[in-house]
């Protein structure tokens, strides 16, 4: 009975938990990349709207952008690794859990930076829904990898 629960539970995780895990690493990875200045030194979205020093040196704009690639890969990895058969989820969904949460930090400026662009550039809406969706599903991964880890 008790091995019943234990694939049924391992079942769960893998077709609802994995789901929004998997979400918040591909967002990640899309923003990130959406960020990175790979297009002839532009990138995806026109940051103009930032003061032009910072669009001059956009330092803190690559930074962003790949500690959003790298965390997205670093959960992909890690979740990659949960979804084997008899994997425990201890300290590794912790981590995890951890990883979605500073995820779902990271959305916050560029959510506050294009909301209040909204008003001057109707095109904002786009990067408000990304990174917006990106918000939510790094918040129910985050608590569903911490929920993992309870049980």
């Amino acid at each position: 009975m008790s091995a019943n629960r234990e694939a049924m539970g391992q079942k769960q995780f893998a077709k609802g938990h994995f789901l929004f895990i998997l979400g918040t690493c591909l967002l990640s990875l899309l923003l990130g990349i959406l960020y990175t200045p790979i297009w002839g030194g532009e990138t995806a979205f026109s940051i103009q709207f930032i003061a032009h020093e910072i669009v001059a040196e956009p330092r803190g704009l690559k930074l962003w952008a790949y500690l959003s690639i790298g965390l997205g890969a670093i959960l992909l990895a890690g979740l990659v690794g949960l979804i084997r058969p008899g994997k425990a989820c201890g300290l590794s969904c912790t981590v995890l859990a951890g990883i979605a949460i500073v995820l779902v930090l990271i959305q916050l400026p560029p959510v506050f930076l294009w909301g209040m662009m909204l008003p001057v550039d109707a095109a904002a809406w786009l990067p408000i829904l990304l990174h917006g969706t990106a918000l939510f599903v790094g918040l129910c991964a985050a608590g569903l990898l911490k929920n993992l880890r309870n049980k």
